[in-house]
């Protein structure tokens, strides 16, 4: 099933879901490490 589904897409397609899956996975790296490092810095401040 899978196979079809990947033959009938196009390539800008692939490309455009590709990007959003990077964008995303990008931006939850980015925060997860803020949520990380924001108590260890509000400890610090205070």
């Amino acid at each position: 099933m899978l196979q079809f589904l990947a033959q009938d897409a196009a390539p800008a397609d692939l490309m455009a879901a590709r990007l959003q899956m990077a964008l995303s996975l990008g931006w939850h790296i980015v925060i997860a490490a803020f949520r990380v490092g924001m108590p260890a810095v509000t400890v610090f401040a205070e």
